[in-house]
């Protein structure tokens, strides 16, 4: 059987600079999205050296006086290292044979059962050996596992928070016992695990990295029981590891950006909150290395800020015609997106005392739309010539008005339309007011083709 160091092409004992170099050589040829299976192994080798070269903790054990179990445990060693997962398992079983009260070598047993996917032996004997320590931590944590694997989910939800009792707090585990919270609908204490594993000082690279995603991963999962205060340190350590890590992040950046735009539909901010927001999809654009994910990002930016600003019983609702003029809309065609800064325009005239007095707000917490708006904003703040700005802009709504659906200001303003009728829209016009024959859509309306969508994001923009 291919052993670990085969697997990368390097002779037994190779130094841990040597698989690294191996490793990475090996990848390049072998990607993810050109070779997948082979990646995978290729990955799963590495990890097995790597974690066999740092001495992951495991338990004590007494050393067994007799020459024929060291020889056993050396063999046992030599297989693991090597990667020969049914050789480990062989000598495992003929070890516990001749020493069944041999604590280590039932210990080692039900790792060889489990990595042969021998789950229903390796359970057998976790149960057994779990029995005679109840209170070795390293014991119960195989029982958690073994179950888990075998999919005994009660049984391995128990196993976990007894062998958490006792002292467990190794990455795996915990994500396996938040995995198992979920699935016991132990929504509460699964968000309490996983906060506990964000909030401890590890330092990853660039091979567990994808345990520190799965961490937020899982929080997300759970998001209806996150409070508020944890929502926040979330953010904090977000913030920080993209900046950490983002080298290593790049490849994740859609799990990222999607789990943080679902974590902030779902709920109410405001002020810092969002700014901490635009922060991590501003630093996921950064690393970002796909025009797909960039232009996805900016949809995302686009999103939450119409959902803070929709959400802000704080300001007029002209705001949100106005973020979604400025900052929201996709609309390509120039002659709708001027129409639209007009209806918004005059909506502001129409509001002018509120919109003043809610300038600081939008200067403050909305700086995106703020440097959208800002000269208008003065003019406003001035107030000088303002019957004569309403003239000639209702003038221009008035010419585009029955050629262009969806405005707000008529909708808004209904007097003001039975006002405009009778106007003559363009001098080679009739001097008849336009009529339409059948019913104007509104924009936000359902789009008559059936499609489900608002007639803007739809035959709007065809027509």
């Amino acid at each position: 059987m291919e052993t670990y160091y085969e697997r990368l092409g390097l002779a037994p004992g190779a130094s841990q600079l040597e698989i690294k170099k191996a490793y990475f050589k090996l990848i390049r040829k072998h990607s993810p999205e050109s070779d997948p299976q082979q990646f995978q192994l290729i990955r799963e080798a590495y990890e097995q050296l790597r974690r066999l070269a740092e001495g992951d903790t495991e338990p004590q054990f007494a050393v067994n006086p007799d020459p024929a179990a060291a020889v056993f445990a050396e063999q046992i060693e030599r297989y693991r290292r090597l990667g020969d997962r049914e050789a480990f398992r062989k000598t495992c079983e003929e070890a516990f044979c001749l020493f069944p009260e041999d604590r280590r070598f039932a210990y080692l047993l039900i790792q060889a059962l489990r990595g042969c996917g021998k789950t229903g032996k390796a359970v057998k004997h976790a149960e057994a050996l779990a029995k005679k320590e109840p209170e070795n931590k390293w014991f119960v944590r195989e029982l958690a596992f073994a179950c888990d694997e075998r999919g005994f989910s009660k049984k391995s939800f128990q196993a976990c928070a007894r062998a958490y009792e006792l002292g467990c707090r190794d990455i795996p585990f915990m994500l396996m016992y938040s995995l198992e919270c979920n699935s016991n609908k132990e929504f509460d204490r699964g968000v309490g695990i996983l906060m506990e594993l964000l909030c401890q000082k590890y330092k990853w690279n660039r091979e567990g990295i994808s345990k520190l995603v799965e961490i937020y991963v899982g929080l997300m999962s759970m998001e209806s029981h996150i409070r508020d205060t944890q929502y926040q340190v979330i953010l904090e350590h977000l913030t920080a590891d993209l900046e950490r890590y983002g080298i290593y992040l790049a490849e994740y950046v859609m799990e990222l950006a999607t789990m943080t735009l679902h974590m902030c539909s779902m709920r109410r901010y405001r002020g810092e909150e969002y700014f901490r927001y635009i922060q991590v999809f501003l630093r996921l654009k950064e690393i970002c290395r796909e025009d797909a994910g960039e232009e996805f990002l900016d949809l995302a930016m686009a999103e939450i800020g119409f959902q803070q600003i929709s959400n802000d019983d704080r300001l007029s609702e002209v705001f949100q015609y106005a973020y979604e003029t400025y900052i929201y809309s996709r609309e390509e065609d120039e002659t709708i997106r001027k129409f639209s800064v007009i209806d918004v325009q005059l909506c502001m005239l129409a509001e002018r005392e509120k919109v003043v007095s809610q300038a600081d707000i939008i200067r403050r917490e909305y700086p995106y739309l703020y440097e959208k708006v800002k000269d208008f904003f003065k003019r406003l703040e001035e107030g000088k010539n303002l019957v004569y700005l309403k003239d000639s802009l209702f003038k221009t709504y008035c010419q585009m008005e029955p050629y262009i659906s969806g405005g707000y200001y008529f909708e808004k303003y209904p007097e003001e339309k039975i006002r405009a009728k009778g106007r003559v829209l363009h001098s080679a016009d009739s001097e008849y007011s336009y009529t339409r024959s059948s019913k104007k859509i509104g924009r936000n309306d359902p789009c008559p083709c059936g499609s489900g969508k608002k007639y803007k994001h739809c035959c709007m923009k065809k027509r």
